[in-house]
């Protein structure tokens, strides 16, 4: 299990070689996953109500539930994934992961960005969300940027201000998805 990730192509290589060199936890094995079960079930003892589960698609979908299911028994908490698919072809795949916990739905941005920019495109938005072929709305967590996309393929972000704002205005009027907004400026 220590070759590292080169082919999207390839579920296992996805799931089970190195991402970027971190090392890759066992989550199918049970001692691993009663650790983290533990380690998530203390916080929320502590008081935190939500995980965002970073880099998802590259633990196995069933390995993930289970671990979602095994932690914080007994504590309302709200869990989503971060599945990054940026283009169609690759095995591991957004719907493998949306029927336990919401997604960090990179698409949302997309969407909205390519009909927020030009103008005269804001009145087709009476329509917006799984009409559009989105995700369900309750799967969703959406946002304009964050901390990877803001540096890179971001249509709108904070250096686009006024429209960026009036993006982020919509977002959280709109009732589609569970919206997140980015704060930092880098």
């Amino acid at each position: 299990r220590s070759s590292d990730l080169s082919n999207y192509q390839n579920k296992y290589n996805v799931q089970n070689c190195d991402l970027l060199g971190l090392p890759d936890l066992c989550t199918e094995c049970s001692q691993v996953r009663a650790r983290q079960a533990a380690y998530f079930t203390h916080l929320a003892e502590l008081g935190v109500r939500g995980f965002r589960v970073d880099a998802a698609k590259h633990m196995e979908a069933r390995h993930l539930h289970r671990l979602m299911n095994e932690a914080a028994p007994g504590h309302s908490v709200f869990w989503y994934q971060e599945v990054y698919a940026p283009r169609s072809g690759q095995a591991v795949t957004t719907p493998m992961y949306t029927p336990r916990a919401p997604l960090e739905y990179f698409d949302y941005a997309r969407h909205v960005a390519k009909n927020f920019i030009p103008q005269g495109k804001l009145k087709y938005f009476h329509s917006f969300g799984e009409k559009w072929g989105l995700i369900s709305r309750n799967r969703a967590v959406v946002f304009l940027d964050n901390h990877d996309t803001q540096r890179g393929e971001a249509l709108l972000s904070h250096k686009g201000s006024r429209i960026y704002e009036l993006a982020s205005v919509f977002m959280l009027a709109h009732p589609y998805g569970f919206p997140k907004i980015m704060s930092s400026r880098s």
